[in-house]
């Protein structure tokens, strides 16, 4: 594996130094490059389609500085988004919420590649749950989820604290999210530690509030996240 990825390496680096440039006829020089940057783009377009739509021109180049100067730790295509986002996110001039949005598709994608449970939990306050591997709890300081509705400059200008549940919905397979509040959050931070319950009242107290008074509307959000298997 190790040895793999130092050819990788070596053969990217080859290619887009201007110092090892001459060592290859210019003709399969071109050709080469064009492959890589082909399909290294393809692969990273397919994982990040609206950011590539958002960057425009940007994004060409933006790919041709990551082959450029990555060093890749995996020989597998199917890495090189994550790898890509790693990039990205050092990378100087791109805007905080584009790789906020850019983890958002990449937690699109993992969700959309995992396999939905065969097995539907009850709902008991005395059961431990856990989240389902189709499910990712997340928080964002954009709402990148709402970049449709709102706009470009909205997302910009409204940064603050997105609690977010992303899911694959094994009614219709598509990947959809749910707006939770901080409080849902820490509850579901915690969901496999103790019993829901238990959970719930350690919750409450630390927030000051009733458990009885939330009782009602958590057990309807709790069996709706059972029905759409987000805890098993």
């Amino acid at each position: 594996m190790k040895k793999s990825i130092d050819i990788l390496k070596s053969f990217f680096t080859s290619l887009y130094s201007d110092e090892n440039s001459e060592n290859f006829p210019q003709e399969r020089l071109n050709i080469y490059k064009s492959l890589i940057f082909n399909n290294i783009e393809d692969t990273c377009a397919k994982a990040f389609p609206i950011t590539k739509h958002i960057l425009n021109e940007n994004w060409n180049n933006l790919i041709k500085n990551f082959i450029k100067e990555e060093n890749l730790s995996s020989p597998y295509l199917q890495d090189v988004p994550f790898e890509f986002f790693n990039f990205c996110k050092n990378f100087e001039g791109l805007e905080d919420f584009i790789t906020e949005l850019m983890f958002y598709e990449l937690i699109e994608l993992e969700v959309f590649n995992k396999d939905i449970p065969l097995v539907k939990a009850n709902f008991s306050w005395n059961y431990v749950y856990r989240l389902s591997e189709t499910a990712i709890l997340k928080e964002f300081s954009y709402p990148v989820h709402k970049l449709n509705e709102i706009g470009i400059e909205n997302l910009k200008r409204l940064k603050g604290n997105f609690p977010l549940i992303i899911y694959l919905n094994p009614k219709n397979f598509d990947v959809e999210y749910l707006e939770i509040t901080k409080f849902l959050f820490e509850i579901l931070e915690k969901i496999n530690e103790d019993s829901l319950k238990n959970i719930v009242n350690t919750v409450c107290s630390k927030n000051k509030i009733s458990f009885e008074e939330v009782k009602p509307p958590l057990e309807k959000f709790f069996k709706l996240l059972i029905d759409r298997k987000i805890i098993v």
